[in-house]
């Protein structure tokens, strides 16, 4: 074999290699800036919830006591989305200093109030996040509108198998799994993609500081 075609096949070999390496280790720096999605920058949807401990009110929260909120529709039955979801939103809160921290709430809202009690939510939610809030509403019609108007779309997925299967207990729900950011000023100013990571979360919630 030529000696120069000898070396043009190593050095292929070598940039073949380094474009490898670049692939699966270069991650690019997160600028929360950049991925902000500005066409959510209006005024949230208020809204009244049922709490273990009384009503819960969006405009309470941010308004008067100046919390930017956190907002998550799931629920406790959840086997995967839910549970992740909390955690890495707890893990996000948690990497915060304190004084930062303490700015924020986290809201869970059960879709599913046929059996999420309202102890019982809390304490789910608890287990994540000791901070944080939980709320269902047990009139569907509301807690409908209120997904709605966070383009949340949650429905019932009852097993096939099942007797009388619109009665029965045995279902999942199928739901969207995005973290909606609204403002002290009760603007709804970011929403995080299911899959957005704790630390990129926490960089946005920086930046507002």
């Amino acid at each position: 074999m030529p000696k120069k075609l000898f070396f043009l096949k190593i050095l292929i070999v070598a940039l073949i290699l380094v474009i490898v390496a670049l692939a699966i280790f270069w991650q690019p720096k997160f600028n929360p800036m950049q991925t902000q999605n500005n066409q959510t920058q209006n005024l949230a949807y208020d809204f009244t919830l049922q709490n273990v401990k009384g009503n819960i009110n969006l405009s309470d929260l941010t308004l008067k006591q100046n919390k930017y909120v956190l907002l998550y529709f799931g629920y406790t039955y959840c086997p995967d989305i839910c549970p992740t979801s909390l955690l890495t939103l707890a893990e996000a809160l948690n990497s915060l200093p304190q004084n930062i921290r303490n700015n924020f709430q986290l809201l869970f809202v059960s879709v599913d109030p046929q059996r999420d009690n309202l102890q019982h939510l809390q304490e789910y939610g608890e287990f994540f996040y000791k901070n944080i809030l939980t709320a269902t509403s047990f009139d569907d019609k509301n807690l409908q509108q209120i997904a709605n108007n966070y383009k949340i779309i949650y429905r019932k997925h009852f097993d096939q198998n099942s007797q009388n299967s619109q009665n029965s207990q045995n279902y999942s729900i199928d739901h969207t799994s995005n973290v909606i950011l609204i403002s002290p000023e009760k603007k709804w100013i970011w929403t995080f993609q299911h899959g957005t990571s704790a630390a990129e979360i926490a960089e946005v919630l920086k930046s507002y500081f």
